[in-house]
């Protein structure tokens, strides 16, 4: 099975699949849940992702887009199936916020990852004892353990891939100066000596805004952006107050996409400079 085919993954292809089926055949969410006896709002939670999709309701629509028994029909059939699966990160449903565990699932399926971060270094590059130290800091956080543990989980599955992902991380200069986890102890200076052994991986580039830079659009909330090699388009995630929201507006993530590169290119230190920066950090922690 393709490494980057997750059940997150299949259902974003397949709703995106009906979505435009619809919409070729010239039909009304109304229309279509009418034909089909149900209510409006059962229809948009199947197109929406937010409700899996069982066989019998996908050979209803297949049916009214007249693709019954056809190979497409037969294909979309053998997509939700595969949407229908549980991934790993479903055990920790009961802990996890729902939009951080659908963005766990298109997260690991993605070929490219572009972050930016600004006060702390983003979870796929810290340490344990670093992810400890930001999450017990949280007092939302019910299970900080299980928590830290989803975080590590999601580096490895990510890097053990048969191809990984390129990754591109932005981290302003805050991050790597802040005592995270207490001065002396050292949780801070081996978060930092961690980046360095991840940048020098062929496809992990670390970049540092540094302070010098100024304002930039990175300062206002973390930001993530993945893409795919499989046909779903881009799409963008934003962490504020403690949810995921999730954006697919091609506009909208193409302005995002526009900012990431114009940050990256013109604020940025080079890698290099990036890791001389990180390995200076580092000496004085």
């Amino acid at each position: 099975m393709d490494p980057t085919s997750t059940p997150a993954v299949d259902r974003a292809l397949l709703t995106e699949a009906l979505n435009n089926l619809r919409r070729e055949a010239g039909l009304t969410q109304e229309q279509v849940a009418k034909e089909a006896g149900w209510s409006p709002a059962k229809l948009i939670r199947l197109e929406s992702g937010k409700q899996v999709i069982g066989k019998a309701d996908l050979k209803e629509l297949l049916g009214q887009y007249g693709l019954a028994s056809t190979p497409h029909g037969t294909e979309l059939i053998e997509l939700a199936l595969r949407a229908s699966r549980r991934g790993w990160p479903e055990q920790h449903r009961a802990l996890l916020e729902p939009g951080y565990l659908r963005y766990i699932g298109l997260e690991a399926g993605a070929a490219v990852i572009r972050e930016s971060h600004n006060l702390v270094i983003s979870g796929l590059l810290q340490t344990p004892e670093y992810a400890h130290a930001v999450v017990e800091g949280n007092p939302a956080v019910a299970d900080p353990d299980t928590i830290v543990d989803v975080r590590l989980r999601r580096q490895e599955e990510l890097r053990s891939r048969a191809r990984p992902p390129q990754e591109i991380h932005i981290v302003d200069e805050a991050a790597i100066r802040r005592y995270v986890g207490g001065e002396g102890t050292g949780i801070m200076r081996r978060q930092l000596e961690y980046m360095i052994e991840l940048a020098a991986q062929p496809r992990i580039d670390i970049r540092i805004v540094p302070y010098t830079a100024g304002y930039h659009p990175g300062l206002h909330e973390p930001v993530v952006i993945l893409e795919y090699e499989v046909r779903l388009n881009p799409m963008l995630f934003k962490e504020t107050s403690g949810r995921i929201l999730h954006y697919t507006d091609p506009e909208v993530v193409s302005r995002c996409q526009s900012k990431f590169t114009r940050v990256l290119t013109s604020m940025c230190l080079s890698a290099e400079e990036s890791k001389q920066m990180i390995a200076d950090s580092a000496r004085t922690m």
